[in-house]
């Protein structure tokens, strides 16, 4: 209804190797094997940037933005599991080629974090509702 306030929520996650580079969504199995061998045993930072954008019922535009860092650490990977893992369809639809959600695949590579889980789920969900 032309009254009411409406709310636009959008974001975006990506992550960053140990080197600094950022690792989006793998194009390939090449492309995966080398990100989960920079991965591979060591720490790096998964980035969501969220926006939100109110419009008000008088048409005024309120926009509001932040972003959430997570430190992930995987388990060191064996050319073996690494090369399964990019067998599997997991790795080609998510930033850094991997889903912490997804037990038994992407989680389990997944040694320890510090920080918000859902983060890198994909929505920092804590820093959204504060």
């Amino acid at each position: 209804e032309k009254d009411k306030p409406v709310l636009v929520i959008s974001a975006d996650t990506v992550v960053e190797s140990p080197a600094g580079d950022v690792l989006e969504k793998p194009s390939n199995k090449q492309h995966a094997t080398s990100m989960m061998q920079q991965l591979s045993g060591e720490w790096h930072a998964v980035h969501t940037g969220v926006c939100l954008m109110l419009q008000s019922s008088s048409g005024n535009m309120i926009e509001t933005t932040f972003s959430t860092t997570t430190k992930v650490r995987f388990a060191q990977l064996s050319p073996e599991v690494i090369d399964a893992y990019t067998d599997t369809v997991e790795p080609y639809d998510k930033a850094g080629g991997y889903g912490i959600q997804t037990a038994g695949l992407g989680g389990s590579l997944v040694e320890e974090i510090s920080g918000c889980y859902f983060n890198v789920v994909g929505f920092p969900i804590r820093s959204f509702v504060q």
